[in-house]
């Protein structure tokens, strides 16, 4: 059987993970050991750089160059039910992820547009299209990443020849996020629409803040979930240094 890898990018200035999401990605590795023999994880971090999107960008590019077939990228102070890796690894599309809800104190959520009425609903595949989607939660198949590859400019790092995927750009006096950059050369992104899972957020102030998709954007339904059992057999793990 030839297995999927699945390659899961997670910048860390500091060094520190979300005590929960360490657990979810526990559980993930737990699970695909002993249901998932198609899928082939590594875990890849890379700490120690204050600009993440260039942190983002060379695990992005370096996964590429190991042949990676699948790029989940996953923010460090997020917590999440592993069930909802498995949802988007499984979905027939280039570019899946789920929203969140922002640090904001009014609710809003890190998709755009952020108006509903302006989402187109896919019934078939049971998924929203929306121009944007922030990568803290998100899965990139090869096809899109060398789509992306190939649209980014060329930059020498430190004797290493990449591709600027995670940019910012000024436009109208604006600064343009990564989010928006990865969106913009993908042209479209599918939003999991996820009932019932949640993603939790710590803030710089050990705040948690619950994130649930707004009813407007449920789509309820029925989903198995499985209990963790099992010996855990480790993935490959990358520690990239500055």
């Amino acid at each position: 059987m030839k297995q999927r890898r699945v390659a899961i990018i997670s910048p860390s200035y500091d060094g520190k993970i979300v005590c929960d999401h360490a657990i979810a990605l526990v559980t993930i590795f737990q699970r695909a050991a002993r249901e998932r023999p198609d899928l082939n994880l590594s875990l890849n971090y890379w700490m120690g750089e204050a600009l993440l999107q260039k942190a983002r960008n060379n695990l992005i590019c370096d996964a590429f160059d190991a042949g990676a077939d699948d790029f989940v990228l996953l923010d460090v102070d997020q917590s999440f039910d592993p069930q909802a890796f498995f949802d988007v690894i499984d979905h027939p599309v280039d570019v899946v992820g789920i929203t969140a809800r922002m640090k904001t104190e009014d609710e809003r959520y890190t998709h755009r547009p952020e108006d509903p009425k302006k989402h187109v609903w896919d019934k078939n595949l049971k998924l929203l299209e929306v121009d944007f989607l922030a990568t803290g939660f998100m899965r990139l198949s090869r096809k899109a990443v060398e789509s992306l590859y190939n649209k980014s400019p060329l930059y020498n790092d430190g004797g290493k020849v990449r591709r600027m995927i995670c940019d910012l750009e000024i436009v109208n006096g604006g600064l343009i996020s990564e989010d928006i950059q990865i969106g913009k050369k993908t042209e479209r992104v599918r939003l999991q629409d996820l009932s019932g899972h949640q993603i939790h957020l710590r803030s710089l102030w050990h705040q948690a803040l619950h994130r649930r998709l707004p009813e407007a954007l449920r789509h309820i339904g029925n989903r198995r979930r499985i209990d963790p059992e099992g010996v855990m057999k480790p993935g490959d793990i990358s520690l990239n240094p500055r």
